[in-house]
Order: structure tokens, then sequence, then C-alpha cells
């Protein structure tokens, strides 16, 4: 199966040899950075046992550290971005997803890492623009019910937010199965991509 992927280089062809308009790579992108953004303002209110949870590394844990301490608001959005840098550069997706179910008392390690997961979690982050892309990959996806449960875990208050996203995942694995079936129905199909997990 084909795992998520975060935003692709402007002008690129993807799997399927269908190029992706540079208004939509852009729309991807916004969304994406936006998703830090609001992921970088979140760290900075949480408590030490919460950050301790989410296992950031430690360059990522001293620039939250260094930000709250800023009282300038030009220096503190500098500061933000550096942490926005930081989290671009690991696996921004299961931070996110870690303080949701930390904010839901659920526990991190009681989370999914399938594909569905992942699908789900950059779903919530990108909106709109992730689910054209997501629909792209998997054209056996239900937009509107798709489109509901991701509203539903937008809106939904942080401490519902991963109840809801599971709702999402749900959905998600079942269009990711009816995509495998619909694969292995063509002849000569190529074989599904296996994501490696870490």
């Amino acid at each position: 199966m084909k795992a998520p992927r975060d935003v692709p280089p402007e002008g690129t062809e993807d799997d399927d040899g269908q190029r992706r308009s540079r208004t939509d790579s852009k729309r991807e992108r916004v969304a994406t950075e936006t998703a830090l953004a609001e992921l970088a303002e979140r760290l900075l209110t949480a408590t030490p046992k919460v950050l301790a949870a989410l296992q950031l590394d430690e360059m990522t844990l001293q620039a939250v550290a260094d930000t709250r301490r800023i009282a300038s608001a030009p220096a503190r959005a500098r500061a933000l971005r550096h942490v926005r840098s930081f989290l671009r550069g690991a696996d921004w997706l299961t931070v996110l997803r870690r303080l949701d179910a930390l904010a839901g008392g659920i526990s991190p390690s009681a989370l999914s890492e399938s594909d569905a997961a992942r699908h789900a979690a950059l779903l919530s982050a990108q909106g709109d623009p992730g689910l054209s892309r997501f629909l792209e990959e998997f054209p056996e996806g239900d937009r509107g019910r798709l489109r509901q449960l991701l509203q539903n875990v937008r809106r939904a208050p942080e401490a519902k937010r991963e109840k809801a996203r599971r709702q999402l995942e749900a959905l998600i694995q079942n269009t990711l199965d009816e995509h495998q079936r619909a694969v292995g129905a063509k002849p000569g199909a190529p074989e599904p991509d296996v994501p490696e997990h870490d």
C-alpha cells in the first residue's frame, strides 16, 4: 500500500505519472505549514510531562524551551519558525497524533501505526488539499463521507480529536482495502508499495 506522502516537490509527477498543478502543490504546502505552525504553538503551551511523552529530540525540546522564554513578539515569531523547521525535519505527524492522544487521555502507545492512521493524521492536518491528493491516489474513496469525517476531526475540541480521527481512520482503511482489491483485480497490475517502518 502507498504510504502517505508529505508535499511533493513542485511540478513533479506522482507514481501514476499524472502531473500535479502548481496550485494544488502550493495548497498542500500552505496547509502543511499551517499545521506545523499550530503544532509549534501547542508545544509551547504543553507541560514538561506532555513534552516528555511526545519523545521529541533534544534539539526540538531546546528550541521549544528557548522560545518560551522570549517576550518580544517579532523575536518569538522567528523562534517559532525555528521550532517549525525542527518539526518539519522530524516525524511531525507522529508528534501531532501523540499530542492529540494525550489531550484526550489516551496513551501514545495505544495509537495505531497503520497506513490508515498516518493518512488520517495527514488529512486532518492538511484539510481539503490533503483530501484532494488522497482521492487522486485512491479514487475509490467516498469524497462526501471523508470530508464530513475530516471536518469532524478539525472541529473537535482537543480532548475529542483523537476519537474523531479514529472514525476517519476506519473509513480510510476501508478505502485502502477497496483500492487494494481494485488493483489486485486488474490483470498485470503491479504490486502495491509497502511502506518501510522504522
